[in-house]
């Protein structure tokens, strides 16, 4: 059991039961998928590739290209062209990418000098921030010739609550703000 997992039954279910309305464990809320987002304003396969690659290095899983839906004739972009890559993340590797992310990026991010904006739109039922250089927080400065083409890497993680407050308060009991 990695250390968030024991974080989250030990004690944010703790916080959840005695501050709020819920009375079942079954109805807590919980995260239910992360997804990770490289998007590019052209069509750039250097960019692209590395980004797969840094998703295979990093969450150990496949990433997948996103086309583009329309056309942008100022950019050059046509219908159908690659011009970013994804990977969505659900149950065995959230929650040890769920901990990259909060140690990783969240905590150390006044120590390492990089760009971490986080975006306040807490919605009902996500949260989602952009990391401008994920190079330095992760540690990949070893593999510097791999990753220097990476644009920002956009982080949004899902969860099942009811309203804004409600997620407004998961994020605090993991400190996320």
């Amino acid at each position: 059991m990695c250390f968030t997992e024991n974080y989250y039954f030990k004690t944010i279910k703790y916080n959840f039961i005695n501050k709020s309305v819920y009375k079942d464990l079954k109805t807590l809320p919980k995260i239910k998928k992360i997804a990770l987002n490289f998007s590019l304003k052209t069509v750039d396969t250097k960019k692209l590739f590395s980004g797969l690659l840094f998703f295979e290095v990093t969450v150990n899983q496949k990433g997948v290209f996103t086309a583009a839906k329309n056309s942008v004739i100022s950019v050059k972009i046509r219908k159908g062209n690659p011009v970013g890559c994804r990977v969505t993340l659900k149950k065995q590797n959230l929650l040890k990418t769920f901990y990259t992310i909060i140690f990783n990026i969240l905590l150390k991010q006044k120590s390492v000098n990089s760009k971490v904006n986080i975006n306040k739109k807490v919605k009902k039922n996500f949260f989602s921030f952009t990391v401008f250089n994920p190079i330095k927080i992760l540690r990949l400065e070893k593999h510097y010739y791999y990753f220097n083409n990476l644009s920002a890497l956009n982080i949004t993680i899902l969860t099942n609550t009811k309203s804004c407050t409600e997620t407004k308060f998961f994020l605090q009991s993991f400190k996320f703000l």
